[in-house]
């Protein structure tokens, strides 16, 4: 029994220090990435950055390619999982929208190398590279949408045979989102994108209010 408990701490200690080094890894190349762009970063670049040798990171990742995909799905993980807990404490619907607006803004001014890395580099990609990562964020699209859906489902009562369906609503909310972000991107913009989120939310709110009105009209 006791040989028992030592292995599974031997085993526990062993994961902490694997996951914290994946992470340590990952921070290095999102600076490194950003810097040298995806075509000129070695792992031997990302090693260095990390204070690692070269060989320690094949252990983790496979190349600079992997290291790239497991990149943008943390940054995507993290965005969700965040705006999955600010959500769960808030109760009016209203106040549920301005954060699904508000949060992805504040993640890219907080992320800015992981929005330059992901629309500079991805066309460098090759096509199976490019279909493997377009794939895993837009999963957390997805996600993202599905909630947003959730929410407005119980906040404004829509019917799932309603003339104006949520879900597409939700779809245009995550589309100005990410085009707001596209263009602060493009224009290299200083100016926080978290200024505009009380007219976004003001825009579709209203919106929202009055086609449900007419769904109701149309029963």
């Amino acid at each position: 029994m006791t040989i028992k408990i030592a292995q599974a701490g031997t085993a526990s200690r062993k994961s902490r220090r694997h996951q914290k080094n994946r992470l340590l890894i990952l921070e290095a190349a999102k600076g490194v990435f950003s810097r040298r762009g995806f075509e000129k970063t070695t792992m031997a670049d990302v090693a260095q950055a990390a204070e690692m040798a070269t060989g320690t990171l094949y252990l983790y990742f496979s190349g600079k390619e992997e290291l790239f995909y497991a990149l943008m799905e943390k940054g995507m993980n993290r965005l969700i999982q965040d705006l999955r807990a600010v959500v769960k404490e808030e109760k009016a619907w209203d106040k549920r929208l301005r954060l699904f607006i508000q949060k992805p803004f504040e993640f890219f001014e907080e992320n800015r190398d992981f929005y330059k890395i992901y629309l500079r580099e991805l066309p460098f990609c090759n096509a199976g590279e490019r279909r493997q990562s377009m794939q895993r964020c837009f999963q957390g699209h997805l996600e993202y949408v599905d909630m947003l859906e959730e929410c407005l489902k119980k906040g404004l009562g829509f019917r799932s045979s309603a003339k104006y369906p949520i879900r597409e609503a939700a779809l245009m909310i995550r589309g100005a989102v990410d085009f707001m972000i596209l263009e602060s991107m493009l224009e290299e913009s200083s100016r926080p994108l978290t200024e505009k989120v009380d007219f976004m939310v003001e825009v579709f709110k209203q919106g929202l209010i009055k086609a449900v009105k007419k769904n109701k009209i149309t029963k």
